[in-house]
């Protein structure tokens, strides 16, 4: 038979003393195990990006406000982003490495990150021609099938592996087109770098700040908004839509027929108001047909004041970064005419020798040249045309046609002329609908009469920039640089 005994009280107490004792000698002879390290991160913004083009193989956009990738054939353009990683410490692992790039719209397209191994490129040199190869294989993982607007990420933790130079190249396999910011851009790209171990403190600088361009960007269309009421289809009525892209522009070209049917007052607070109009304080307008709708245009007029130049008159110029811009009526021309000696063309030509840049830009509503079955050529602006090619004008952007056309650079007489000539870009796609047909003018580089979007115009010192940019959801685009004369 088994019995228990109770210890006394004495003993027990000596027991659990010489426990304690012993768990205290065990855990100081045991060596202490320290608890992982976190892993840590950094930052980088790129050193260089820029977009390649397919189509414009020796035409550089490293400048551009915006990145471009699509997978048109014969238009294709890939986007190239170039980061130094430098400050990692003496034996760190790179434990994660994710870019992000900022979609300025969404897009139906999947966006693959591939590797170069050729970091012998610039910004400001590079062009599809001579693009360095990039590897075939994707490294990014988890991108989206379905872009949309805001930041997406890039797992490139297979391609950066330290400290060094790396350059990133963004593709994808569909034909719709993805707009990201650049490092001129809003947001620029950036690239997080974690890490584990090593020796040292990382050098380099978190980067979050957006690195803004200091050249203007300009976006302009005209043919704008329907009249109160109207109906928004997938084919007129787009002013909303199109208004969207106006939050980045440093300043706002109205390009004429701004309010339809007629432009009264009552119609350009109902209409144009609540979408352009957000971006009143920085738009430049200028007259179209349908303004003359009220007598004297006086719903514009009244809407503008003083913005719109004299009332009666509506011409004005102004400076922007290094070009001189100048705001001409060209309702006024097709109504009484802008012949040598007329008041409008005396003062174009004063204001043309007073102020004597390097780089010019006029804009106005009815162009000079023009394609599609209902509008041609206006012979009443060829006065004024010759004026600003015998200044050394640049570039001129017009409206009135509800299409999208550029032309190559043209003397007064039409014809090409790549020295001197002005080139002229129609944007009459601000949203109120399409028209025209599909007969090009001789000179026309490129139509389209199916999108609505605005131009974007970066004004460099003695060059400038352009791309169309669609509503969201929209395809078509035109990239370009032209140097001034």
């Amino acid at each position: 038979m088994i019995t228990s005994k109770l210890f006394p009280r004495e003993q027990i107490s000596i027991m659990l003393a010489l426990v304690v004792a012993f768990g205290c000698i065990t855990a100081a002879l045991i060596p202490s195990v320290p608890a992982a390290a976190a892993d840590q991160s950094v930052t980088y913004a790129a050193t260089d990006d820029a977009t390649i083009s397919q189509a414009q193989p020796g035409v550089n956009f490293g400048h551009d406000g915006q990145l471009v990738n699509n997978n048109t054939a014969g238009n294709v353009h890939k986007s190239f982003l170039k980061f130094n990683v430098t400050g990692l410490p003496t034996g760190a692992t790179v434990t994660n490495a994710t870019m992000s790039l900022q979609a300025l719209a969404a897009s139906s397209a999947t966006a693959g990150a591939k590797s170069s191994p050729n970091n012998n490129w610039s910004e400001s040199t590079i062009t599809w021609s001579n693009a360095p190869a990039h590897n075939s294989a994707i490294l990014s993982s988890g991108v989206p099938a379905l872009i949309q607007a805001g930041p997406i990420t890039f797992n490139v933790t297979p391609f950066v592996l330290g400290n060094g130079t790396w350059t990133i190249v963004i593709t994808q396999s569909q034909a719709t087109q993805t707009l990201w910011s650049s490092k001129e851009g809003t947001v620029p790209p950036s690239l997080k770098i974690s890490y584990s171990g090593g020796t040292a403190t990382p050098s380099a600088t978190p980067s979050s700040t957006p690195i803004l361009t200091t050249d203007p960007v300009i976006a302009a269309a005209g043919d704008i908004a329907c009249p109160t009421g109207s109906v928004t289809s997938a084919t007129t009525c787009r002013q909303n839509q199109t208004s969207d892209l106006l939050s980045n522009a440093t300043a706002v070209l109205a390009l004429g027929d701004l309010q339809y049917n007629s432009g009264s007052y009552s119609d350009f607070l109902a209409s144009y108001d609540p979408s352009w109009g957000r971006f009143k304080a920085k738009s430049y307008p200028v007259l179209g047909n349908h303004e003359y709708g009220s007598t004297n245009a006086a719903g514009y007029f009244q809407y503008w004041g003083s913005q719109a130049g004299a009332a009666g008159k509506g011409w004005y110029s102004y400076d922007l970064g290094a070009w001189h811009i100048i705001a001409i009526n060209s309702n006024q021309c097709a109504l009484s005419g802008c012949n040598a000696g007329s008041e409008q063309e005396l003062w174009v030509k004063a204001d043309l020798a007073a102020h004597p840049a390097a780089c010019t830009l006029a804009y106005w509503h009815q162009p000079r040249w023009a394609s599609g079955s209902t509008m041609s050529d206006n012979a009443y602006m060829s006065t004024l045309y010759t004026d600003l090619y015998d200044a050394n004008a640049d570039l001129v952007l017009a409206g009135h046609n509800h299409a999208y056309e550029r032309f190559q650079p043209m003397n007064p007489a039409g014809n090409v002329d790549t020295g001197r000539g002005l080139e002229e870009i129609i944007v009459g796609t601000g949203g109120r609908d399409h028209s025209g047909g599909t007969t090009l003018r001789s000179n026309s580089v490129l139509r389209n009469n199916n999108t609505f979007g605005v131009l974007n115009v970066t004004l460099h010192a003695n060059s400038y920039d352009y791309k169309f940019q669609p509503e969201a959801g929209a395809s078509f685009s035109d990239i370009g640089s032209r140097s001034c004369h």
